[in-house]
């Protein structure tokens, strides 16, 4: 059974991850043919709650082991992190950082999150990012 952090995560990253509606077009007679087309794309990615557990878990042992973890060494385990979560598929590496960009940052894309540690300190940036995920009220503070 998935619990409810899971689908919370899931449905953040949904979220983030799904088509939006599009703009309204200067033009009210071309608003409908738009909104018509817009509705027939294909339905966004689903989400596989098993996956975003295991990206879940992978994330909390990389954020318990960072701390130890030499400098020029976080962005090989990060590497690490995300083969696990998908079982060493390469085509979904992408996917592992896309997510945990979208967690802390709100935005599909970042800085290298090894040189971003580094920076930022390991105990600032687990603090950070277990706040983003596991804390509720720290949710709402970096809302």
């Amino acid at each position: 059974m998935i619990d409810s952090e899971t689908r919370a995560v899931g449905a953040y990253l949904y979220l983030h991850l799904g088509d939006q509606m599009p703009p309204v077009h200067p033009d009210p007679d071309k608003d409908d043919e738009i909104i018509e087309l817009w509705s027939l794309t294909p339905d966004p990615p689903k989400m596989d709650l098993v996956r975003v557990r295991r990206f879940l878990d992978d994330l909390d042992d990389l954020l318990v082991d960072l701390p130890s973890i030499e400098p020029e060494n976080y962005m090989a385990r990060f590497y690490e992190a995300a083969k696990k979560t998908f079982d060493h598929d390469k085509s979904q590496i992408r996917t592992w950082f896309m997510w945990l960009y979208l967690i802390v940052f709100q935005k599909p894309e970042g800085p290298r999150w090894g040189e971003f540690v580094e920076i930022y300190g390991p105990d600032n940036f687990t603090t950070k990012v277990k706040a983003r995920l596991f804390d509720i009220t720290a949710k709402e503070k970096y809302r």
